[in-house]
Protein backbone atom coordinates (compact mmCIF):
# COMPACT_ATOMS: atom_id res chain seq x y z
CA UNK A 1 0.00 0.00 0.00
CA UNK A 2 2.45 2.74 1.20
CA UNK A 3 5.70 2.85 2.29
CA UNK A 4 6.72 3.46 5.67
CA UNK A 5 10.73 3.29 4.63
CA UNK A 6 12.28 3.09 0.90
CA UNK A 7 11.39 -0.71 -0.19
CA UNK A 8 9.77 -1.07 2.99
CA UNK A 9 5.51 -1.58 2.36
CA UNK A 10 2.69 -0.64 4.66
CA UNK A 11 -0.79 -2.37 5.08
CA UNK A 12 -3.81 0.15 5.36
CA UNK A 13 -5.24 2.93 3.25
CA UNK A 14 -2.95 5.89 1.64
CA UNK A 15 -5.12 8.12 3.97
CA UNK A 16 -4.18 6.64 7.23
CA UNK A 17 -2.20 9.89 8.65
CA UNK A 18 -4.80 12.27 7.47
CA UNK A 19 -7.54 11.47 10.27
CA UNK A 20 -10.74 9.95 10.91
CA UNK A 21 -13.95 10.15 8.47
CA UNK A 22 -16.35 11.03 11.46
CA UNK A 23 -14.33 13.85 12.32
CA UNK A 24 -13.67 15.18 8.74
CA UNK A 25 -15.64 18.80 7.53
CA UNK A 26 -16.67 15.93 4.27
CA UNK A 27 -18.75 13.90 6.53
CA UNK A 28 -22.47 13.55 6.99
CA UNK A 29 -22.35 13.51 10.63
CA UNK A 30 -21.86 17.08 12.73
CA UNK A 31 -19.41 16.57 15.36
CA UNK A 32 -18.85 19.09 18.00
CA UNK A 33 -15.62 21.18 17.44
CA UNK A 34 -12.97 19.82 19.78
CA UNK A 35 -12.27 23.61 20.02
CA UNK A 36 -14.68 26.54 20.54
CA UNK A 37 -15.04 29.24 17.60
CA UNK A 38 -12.90 31.95 17.59
CA UNK A 39 -15.49 34.58 17.57
CA UNK A 40 -15.67 34.75 21.27
CA UNK A 41 -11.99 36.48 20.83
CA UNK A 42 -9.97 37.59 23.88
CA UNK A 43 -11.18 41.38 24.69
CA UNK A 44 -15.30 40.43 24.62
CA UNK A 45 -15.58 41.09 28.23
CA UNK A 46 -14.52 44.50 30.22
CA UNK A 47 -11.56 42.99 32.07
CA UNK A 48 -9.92 41.79 29.38
CA UNK A 49 -10.59 44.55 26.89
CA UNK A 50 -8.78 46.43 29.76
CA UNK A 51 -6.21 44.10 29.52
CA UNK A 52 -6.30 44.82 25.41
CA UNK A 53 -5.11 48.67 25.78
CA UNK A 54 -3.00 48.11 28.29
CA UNK A 55 -0.98 46.12 25.73
CA UNK A 56 -1.96 48.81 22.99
CA UNK A 57 -0.15 51.40 25.25
CA UNK A 58 2.55 49.19 26.30
CA UNK A 59 3.38 48.17 22.38
CA UNK A 60 3.55 52.40 21.92
CA UNK A 61 5.94 52.76 24.90
CA UNK A 62 8.41 50.89 23.00
CA UNK A 63 7.68 47.30 24.91
CA UNK A 64 8.50 44.39 22.28
CA UNK A 65 5.66 41.43 21.98
CA UNK A 66 7.95 39.52 24.05
CA UNK A 67 8.18 41.81 26.54
CA UNK A 68 4.54 42.65 26.76
CA UNK A 69 3.78 38.87 26.97
CA UNK A 70 6.45 38.71 29.77
CA UNK A 71 4.43 41.59 31.65
CA UNK A 72 1.15 39.53 31.15
CA UNK A 73 2.45 36.57 32.77
CA UNK A 74 4.47 38.03 35.27
CA UNK A 75 0.84 39.64 36.28
CA UNK A 76 -1.01 36.46 36.16
CA UNK A 77 -3.03 37.28 33.39
CA UNK A 78 -3.72 34.42 31.15
CA UNK A 79 -4.99 34.27 27.22
CA UNK A 80 -8.70 32.89 26.56
CA UNK A 81 -7.05 29.22 26.24
CA UNK A 82 -6.07 29.17 29.63
CA UNK A 83 -2.82 29.52 28.60
CA UNK A 84 0.21 31.83 29.02
CA UNK A 85 1.07 34.58 26.75
CA UNK A 86 3.95 34.35 24.30
CA UNK A 87 5.10 36.76 21.23
CA UNK A 88 2.71 35.42 19.13
CA UNK A 89 -0.41 35.65 21.09
CA UNK A 90 0.92 39.37 22.26
CA UNK A 91 1.38 40.05 18.84
CA UNK A 92 -1.87 39.33 17.67
CA UNK A 93 -4.34 40.69 20.49
CA UNK A 94 -2.44 43.97 20.65
CA UNK A 95 -2.65 43.90 16.54
CA UNK A 96 -6.18 43.46 16.56
CA UNK A 97 -6.82 46.07 19.55
CA UNK A 98 -5.29 48.25 18.00
CA UNK A 99 -7.36 47.93 14.73
CA UNK A 100 -10.56 48.09 17.15
CA UNK A 101 -9.39 51.02 18.77
CA UNK A 102 -8.52 53.16 15.67
CA UNK A 103 -12.12 52.20 14.07
CA UNK A 104 -13.77 53.65 17.52
CA UNK A 105 -14.16 51.45 19.97
CA UNK A 106 -14.07 53.39 23.28
CA UNK A 107 -15.47 50.63 25.92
Amino acid sequence: MGLSKPGQTREGSYFAGVGSATKSNFSKEKVERERAYRSNRFGSSVKEWNTCRKMVFLRENGYTYGRIAKYLNDAKILTKAGKPWNYYTARFVTLRSKEEIENGRND
